[in-house]
């Protein structure tokens, strides 16, 4: 950690957003921010300088040996910020004034772990903020530590400091070794929020557009970055993470504007590492560093990214996680950079799956979801026209997947193809035309959004700077691309977009007699280095897999299901890439489409409900659980098959 300071000693070379006293220690090889700021006013004589953990015993909880190694026992498994040098100094927060008695037992007990002093200390006399866990005394007072971690991944664009108010600050420090940001966390142990908040203690990180009041935005364009100030306003959609006790860490590179950018195709700021397969992989996008972080660090929890057609989906896939693209509207937009407005959402990347099922229930707006009828899914439909564009490879191991799906829920599976429905059944406003040609201009015409708000930033730039900014290529195609959009075709390609989800709800969700799951591709996946231009096959125009849910503002649910093995040029041996597919369902089922998801994930001994960080998502692929069983045939074909006898 560069600038390291001893405990008390002040920082004098850092950003004017740290006062004088805010110090950073090093406590054996592990670095620690102390704020300025005290958390109570009361004074520990002759205790300056000293580390403190802070234990609170239940009401008529006696002090005895097995309690306090009990506590040191959980202390050391729930947390990692504290460890033992924090037991020097003890102070019992007790709930009244009468010291309780701590015998010498204890003390022994503690002195063995290198204690030095007991106190105690009574909640009437500390501030709300004093929680159990690690502390310093400066000033002969309590004062906050956070753990400064390292962003070995590149994945931050701006870590934020511990929150003390409604306002955000960047934490302007480098990682130990002078290469990327430090991270600070809070202490596990110290959480704000009642213990009935599936929020209380879980730290997040969020995608750049997803904006903290007090923070710049860059959105990976420095000109962007130059161009505008700190936000006003927090997101809407962080107000019941923060409320129910949430950790914000900080916010994540995205790629450039949002566009399909790879690694190499970055100009201002250096792509985010996706720490899957060999580290030189891309890491899809555009919410890119959100799942290149979760997928890299054990210390964060969860992160959010933002969708406008596929930014949650192909980083889930690239980065092995789970992750849910919300039923639209169901998560609040406000606060976020738009892209198209009535396709965006925020969404969530997760390595269990499930507790992202236990953060989705507080965290998606109920109105918007179907909570009272609960209607059981009723079929699994492989979407032909979607996966007729991935590898035959890939095809065999999602039909792998669906007859797993289809054996443990006992729901039939069958082929539609969204385009022959079409073509036996179309809307009248489309006349004769197929499906492509009625809805894939359109697609492209629903860019009118994306181009104003590009013309708003140049305008921006220019009045601020008297000169144009900056592009990148990619960006620079992508908004020309743009340029012949006009207002009136926007307009119609939102009615035609209209169609076709009042087309699909009639012939494909059949709300009345149906309730079906669509098992769905994300993108191909072969190895697709950092180094490497795009010369990869991309999914077509139109309505492709990354555009279907979020037209028909449906959730879709990412799930990791096998790995593929292949030699990687960089470390000259074999690696595994992840394999993640999109399960979908009707708007409003978000609930029921991850708990039914679950259930079939804890049954099943070849689906795995956690992912690792690392290079692997699994210890073991799902072929290698399933060794000692009857191999599947990953060849069998789907197409005039049934499978499961439905319910």
């Amino acid at each position: 950690m560069s600038n390291l300071t001893s405990a008390g000693q002040s920082t004098t070379s850092q950003s004017s957003l740290f006062t004088r006293e805010d110090s950073l220690i090093s406590l054996n090889g592990a670095h620690f921010l102390v704020p300025s700021k005290a958390i109570t006013g009361v004074l520990f004589a002759n205790r300056d300088g000293q580390l403190v953990t802070v234990i609170k015993p239940g009401q008529g909880q006696a002090i005895t040996v097995d309690f306090v190694s009990d506590v040191v026992a959980e202390y050391t498994r729930l947390d990692d910020v504290w460890q033992t040098a924090f037991l020097s100094g003890v102070v019992f927060l007790v709930a009244h004034e009468t010291r309780p008695d701590i015998d010498a037992a204890v003390q022994d007990y503690l002195k063995q772990l290198g204690n030095v002093w007991v106190d105690t200390l009574a909640v009437t006399d500390a501030s709300d903020d004093v929680q159990a866990g690690p502390y310093i005394i400066l000033g002969g007072r309590l004062h906050d530590t956070f753990k400064l971690v390292d962003d070995s991944h590149g994945t931050f664009m701006t870590a934020v400091r511990p929150l003390t108010n409604d306002t955000f600050q960047p934490l302007p420090y480098k990682s130990s070794t002078d290469q990327f940001s430090a991270v600070a966390l809070p202490s596990r142990l110290k959480a704000r929020a009642g213990p009935g908040s599936p929020f209380r203690g879980i730290r997040i990180a969020v995608k750049e557009q997803i904006f903290l009041k007090g923070i710049k935005a860059s959105l990976q364009s420095r000109a962007f970055y130059n161009t505008y100030g700190p936000r006003p306003e927090t997101a809407k959609c962080l107000a019941k993470l923060q409320s129910g006790g949430a950790h914000i860490l900080g916010t994540l590179k995205m790629n450039p504007f949002g566009a399909w950018v790879e690694p190499v195709e970055y100009i201002d700021y250096q792509a985010p590492w996706n720490p899957r397969a060999d580290g030189y992989q891309s890491s899809g996008g555009s919410s890119t560093g959100s799942a290149a972080a979760l997928a890299a660090y054990e210390w964060l929890d969860f992160t959010l990214g933002a969708d406008t057609w596929g930014s949650v989906m192909r980083p889930a896939l690239w980065c092995g996680l789970f992750g849910l693209r919300p039923t639209t509207g169901s998560v609040s937009v406000e606060g976020m950079r738009p892209g198209i407005r009535f396709m965006d959402t925020p969404g969530v990347y997760g390595r269990d799956l499930g507790k992202l099922l236990t953060f989705a229930e507080s965290w998606l707006d109920h109105d918007h979801l179907q909570l009272d009828a609960k209607k059981p899914f009723t079929s699994i439909i492989w979407a032909v026209d979607l996966w007729e564009t991935i590898d035959e490879n890939q095809r065999d191991l999602a039909r792998s997947f669906l007859r797993i799906l289809a054996k443990e829920t006992g729901l039939a599976a069958e082929e539609v193809s969204f385009a022959q429905k079409w073509a036996e059944s179309p809307p009248e406003e489309a006349g004769t035309q197929s499906l492509g040609d009625y809805t894939t201009k359109a697609v492209g015409d629903l860019g009118f959004e994306s181009k104003q708000n590009q013309q708003q930033f140049t305008r921006d730039y220019h009045q601020k700077f008297g000169s144009w900014p900056y592009r990148s290529p990619p960006n620079q195609q992508a908004l020309d691309k743009l340029t012949n959009i006009t207002e009136d075709g926007f307009h119609d390609a939102l009615n035609r977009m209209q169609v076709f989800k009042k087309w699909f709800r009639a012939n494909i969700w059949r709300p009345e007699t149906s309730n079906p799951i669509i098992l769905v591709p994300i993108e191909n996946i072969t190895p697709r280095y950092r180094d490497e231009f795009p010369n990869f096959r991309r999914p077509p125009p139109g309505i492709n897999s990354l555009f279907l849910s979020p037209v028909l503002g449906a959730p879709e649910l990412l799930v990791p299901v096998d790995e593929i093995p292949y030699h990687s040029r960089v470390t000259g041996q074999e690696e595994h890439l992840p394999f993640v597919v999109g399960l979908m369902s009707a708007p409003g089922t978000d609930l029921l489409l991850i708990e039914d998801t679950l259930r079939v994930f804890s049954s099943s001994d070849r689906l795995h409900t956690r992912v690792h960080t690392g290079k692997r998502m699994f210890f073991k692929t799902v072929t290698e659980n399933a060794a000692s069983q009857r191999p599947l045939d990953v060849r069998e074909p789907v197409k005039n098959r049934r499978y499961g006898h439905g319910r």
